[in-house]
């Protein structure tokens, strides 16, 4: 959730041109309008997948 923080393991679910986000990790200061971005770890590093704004909470 932070440019510099950890990542955090969720789940993105598709309903259209929308996307809601599921944290299995409690995340403070979350409000509408930030940017969220899609990362992907793995062996070569962390890559953007994608993202999107945050329109609630």
């Amino acid at each position: 959730m932070r440019s510099t923080g950890k990542l955090i393991k969720s789940k993105l679910k598709f309903d259209g041109r929308k996307a809601k986000l599921e944290l299995f990790e409690d995340e403070y200061g979350i409000s509408p309008g930030q940017a969220c971005v899609f990362y992907h770890k793995d062996e070569i590093g962390e890559r953007v997948l994608g993202g999107g704004w945050i329109s609630k909470n």
